[in-house]
């Protein structure tokens, strides 16, 4: 077993623990994260510039990308009906989501802001 394969295989296993480990490491100590969030990749072309975070995004999309069955493809091409639903869910369902949780929190309702005291 070559030694990718053997870090790919550990990550895969301890996935869900190293992310939670990163999670507790960023809440103690932000400033090295905040550090990474600032840097940029200057273009050679244009004023734009990369960030960090839409590097890791592009990195994450294109990893998953690799990960697709080909055989699944052709299933969405021939029946687009559940890839339509599912981009519809996912721009839809925050729009109903967000304005009741931002009236239950206004209200105070929930108690996890309650209102100050006249």
């Amino acid at each position: 077993m070559t030694t990718v394969v053997a870090v790919t295989a550990a990550v895969q296993r301890w996935l869900l623990g190293l992310m939670l480990a990163c999670y507790v490491l960023a809440g103690v100590l932000p400033g090295p994260g905040e550090t990474l969030r600032g840097l940029a990749l200057r273009m050679p072309v244009g004023a734009s510039a990369l960030s960090l975070p839409m590097l890791l995004l592009a990195m994450m999309l294109f990893n998953a990308g690799l990960g697709v069955r080909i055989t699944d493809l052709r299933g969405v091409v021939c029946r687009p009906a559940r890839l339509v639903l599912g981009i519809a869910v996912n721009a839809l369902l925050p729009l109903l989501v967000l304005p009741a949780v931002a009236r239950s929190a206004r209200s105070g309702s929930t108690g996890l802001c309650p209102r100050p005291r006249p």
